[in-house]
């Protein structure tokens, strides 16, 4: 029984870590277009007020 679960485990695990891969390159993907769209949104006021 207990075998049987340890073979479960490093599968698991790499999913578990995937998961976390895959969130934390989401996250930064977000945060890069969030500052591309700030930056880009500041940038074109500046120029219409000019």
């Amino acid at each position: 029984m207990s075998s049987a679960r340890r073979e479960k485990l490093p599968g698991a695990l790499s999913f578990r870590l995937g998961l976390w891969y895959a969130a934390l390159f989401g996250g930064g993907a977000l945060a890069l277009i969030a500052t591309t769209y700030a930056l880009l949104s500041f940038s074109l006021q500046q120029r219409d007020r000019a």
